[in-house]
């Protein structure tokens, strides 16, 4: 247990200033997101304001898209600041060589990766629907609970394919996978209005769930040094 905190307490080291940064980011997006509501309620009014807000066009809905790429900018930060650092510098070798199993270090590692992305978003989901509370009656935070869902799911599922990649000791893979990745975390960004991906939800988990076992295929090879 000792040793698992350990790789837990490294990985804080490496990651805690950027940590940092993204809820600085986030911090200020809800701010100014508050002010922004808060001015547009005085100047065209709550009723108004919150017809555009449900029934606007969606590509326009400044309220909800402010968040689009949150998770997204967030799982990239946290996933190479874990990883390539270590790669790049091949101290990974190093770590796999620790007296644990190399497959529970990197479970270790993804872990931390997944917890610190819960409390990110966690920390700017909060300070978003305190803003919607504030403004907007229960069930219209609940579509916007909804149409935020696949959007944060996606941050997770781009965070593990980033681990993969990241492992893979092959460029071309790393390229294809690349690839791939892009087109699997578009599938995050369906959906055109206020809470219309709730049935998407459950299979998106799935998926993400999935891609997060794409890590151990990637240091099965980086151990064997396949190419």
């Amino acid at each position: 247990m000792v040793k698992l905190l350990h790789i837990f307490y490294k990985e804080w080291l490496k990651t805690r200033w950027y940590a940092l940064f993204l809820l600085v980011v986030g911090t200020a997006v809800c701010t100014y997101l508050y002010m922004d509501v808060a001015s547009s309620f005085k100047t065209t009014g709550a009723f108004d304001y919150t017809l555009r807000i449900m029934y606007s066009n969606p590509q326009a809905n400044f309220y909800r898209s402010i968040m689009i790429y949150f998770p997204l900018v967030a799982s990239l930060f946290v996933g190479l600041s874990q990883f390539l650092p270590e790669v790049m510098d091949k101290k990974i070798k190093l770590t796999l060589h620790l007296p644990v199993k190399h497959n529970t270090v990197l479970f270790m590692m993804q872990s931390f990766g997944v917890c610190l992305l819960t409390v990110i978003y966690l920390a700017v989901l909060t300070g978003f629907f305190i803003t919607g509370l504030t403004f907007f009656p229960a069930e219209i935070n609940a579509a916007f609970a909804i149409s935020l869902a696949p959007w944060f799911i996606g941050g997770y599922a781009t965070y593990f394919m980033i681990t993969m990649i990241s492992m893979e000791p092959n460029i071309l893979r790393q390229i294809i996978y690349s690839a791939l990745t892009y087109f699997f975390v578009r599938l995050f960004y369906t959906g055109m209005l206020h809470g219309d991906t709730e049935r998407l939800i459950i299979p998106l988990v799935l998926l993400t769930i999935v891609s997060g076992i794409t890590l151990f295929y990637s240091i099965n090879r980086f151990i064997k040094g396949e190419l």
